[in-house]
């Protein structure tokens, strides 16, 4: 049996000590099925680099960073997935100053599903664990760090999937909203920050799990209902004035909801604020190329304030949403439906 096996070494066995050194895996990652006695919320950081680029390229800089965080799915967990458009790795940005904005969004994260003890898993970098650790002494609850093996993404895999969903989400939104807008986003332009962060505030809202519950219904107990606008639409929303004969109502660009209030995110050419009413315009209406590259604002500087900061008006680095599969024409074939010729369309591989 040895000798027939030494022949082609197939299929691989673990007592043949060739097999092992040649093709031996590191030890699974296997799924518990146990309960555990506290949720693991996995985070990351993720990057929009070019289909082709070496993820090394990505990290030197030349792509926005993604800061991901996800909870474990049911029963342990929610299954929410939260991600971040960050200036900067770690907690310092370009100028040495220190940018507690990664910390406060992670411990707002975290609030928001409601937990007082979790367990948070990363993997040995440095930017992300200083900023973890940086997260454990500001929030409230009881926060256990866990650190992922070097070389061993895939024991961390479950955020590295949610990266995956976010990366695809995005790009959907983005294609519809150059499809319907007939422009094409800059890849540094404000609104895909709010993009990106949109498409994980989709997931929790509508994305159904196999127990048929979306993220937000097992945290809130019950399902999302409030009707919304796509993203990018153009919109009217109520604002605050000085005296009754101001504009009540003023138009914006939609950029998001706030899950934990219900109020939207409008953008304007002087910032993005936060509102309560909004009201959709005629479709002839809703989309508008002009208004949608005039936003100003950022994530983590809504409102731009004085000449100083003018650099806000674009992201720090691109991203870029490039689409997975290339472009293909749709081309016309000719069926015959209940004699009539209809001319239906598909796409070619």
């Amino acid at each position: 049996m040895v000798e027939g096996h030494e022949v082609s070494h197939l299929p691989f066995r673990n007592w043949c000590q060739a097999c092992v050194r040649g093709r031996g895996k590191s030890i699974h990652h296997r799924a518990v099925d146990k309960p555990e006695a506290i949720s693991t919320v996995s985070v990351d950081y993720g990057f929009f680099g070019a289909p082709g680029e070496a993820p090394l390229q990505s990290v030197a800089g030349k792509d926005l960073p993604l800061l991901v965080s996800k909870d474990r799915d049911p029963p342990t967990g929610t299954g929410a997935v939260f991600a971040h458009p960050v200036p900067h790795k770690g907690l310092k940005d370009r100028f040495g100053r220190v940018d507690e904005y990664p910390v406060k969004v992670l411990v707002k994260d975290l609030n928001s599903l409601g937990y007082k003890r979790v367990n948070m898993k990363s993997d040995q970098e440095n930017a992300l664990s200083a900023v973890v650790d940086a997260t454990k002494v500001l929030w409230k609850g009881e926060l256990v760090v866990e650190k992922s093996p070097k070389g061993e993404s895939r024991s961390n895999g479950e955020v590295e999937r949610a990266v995956q969903t976010v990366h695809g989400l995005s790009r959907t939104l983005k294609v519809h909203l150059e499809s319907y807008a007939r422009m094409s986003l800059d890849p540094k332009c404000p609104v895909l920050a709010w993009l990106i962060e949109y498409s994980a505030v989709l997931h929790m809202l509508f994305h159904t799990g196999v127990d048929g519950m979306t993220p937000y219904q097992r945290i809130k107990g019950k399902p999302w209902t409030i009707a919304l606008p796509a993203f990018g639409e153009s919109v009217e929303y109520k604002r605050r004035t000085r005296h009754k004969l101001e504009d009540r109502w003023d138009t914006g660009v939609y950029l998001g909801v706030k899950h934990d209030t219900t109020e939207r995110i409008v953008g304007t050419s002087t910032g993005c604020y936060v509102v309560q009413s909004i009201r959709r315009v005629p479709e002839d209406r809703r989309y508008d190329s002009q208004l949608l590259a005039s936003v100003r604002g950022l994530p983590w500087k809504p409102v731009p304030e004085g000449p100083e900061d003018q650099g806000v008006m674009e992201l720090p680095e691109p991203v870029n949403l490039e689409p997975e599969c290339p472009e293909v024409p749709a081309l016309p074939t000719e069926t015959a439906d209940a004699g009539q010729s209809v001319r239906r369309y598909y796409i070619t591989a």
